[in-house]
């Protein structure tokens, strides 16, 4: 059993660098300071679980560089960070909230060159596994964001994002179209 009540899909542990960007825009980020951030984040996850309600984190490794036009919903978005910035600032929330005792953390759909050119946080192993996992030591639970994003496109069919998340270490896959269709597709998969 995850936890024994809730879980809730926050607290969003983004820095943003610039007013008026992807998540400042929207209010969804505690702030543009990695300390301030990690902080608040920190405080919202442990009075969250104490409530009975596991927190998840996300989204791994951070958005906090998207533009305001850069929307992993709707298209794919690469963020050129370098490996320093997002180790010291992007991941910094992140690590407090391992600290913390968070019990799940979602990936971005974003693609991190730094860390792995090729593939979105949520469907690289070098990320979940090798930074996550490895790197910051976090044994809770992994959570994609929604596998109906627009910045999957190339990765084919639902079945096959399924596939290719669990094979990066997903933990658990999140189907939120609204269509039954969608989470059956992703079981068949996995199951087959």
């Amino acid at each position: 059993v995850l936890f024994r009540s809730n879980v809730n899909l926050a607290p969003v542990l983004d820095v943003y660098r610039k007013p008026g960007d992807f998540d400042d825009q929207s209010e969804r980020s505690y702030s543009s300071s990695p300390a301030t951030a990690a902080k608040l984040g920190a405080d919202f996850i442990e009075a969250q679980q104490r409530a009975g309600v596991a927190a998840t984190g996300k989204h791994f490794p951070g958005l906090g560089t998207a533009a305001a036009s850069q929307d992993t919903d709707a298209e794919p978005v690469t963020l050129r960070v370098s490996l320093r910035s997002l180790r010291s600032i992007d991941e910094r929330p992140f690590q407090n909230a391992i600290t913390a005792g968070v019990r799940l953390i979602m990936a971005s759909w974003a693609t991190y060159p730094a860390l792995d050119p090729h593939h979105p946080a949520g469907l690289s192993s070098t990320i979940i596994q090798g930074e996550l996992r490895d790197r910051l030591k976090f044994t809770g639970v992994t959570i994609t964001d929604a596998l109906e994003a627009g910045a999957l496109k190339a990765f084919g069919s639902t079945g096959n994002r399924a596939l290719l998340a669990a094979g990066a270490g997903m933990d658990l896959i999140l189907c939120s179209s609204q269509n039954p269709s969608q989470g059956a597709s992703a079981l068949s998969a996995l199951a087959g």
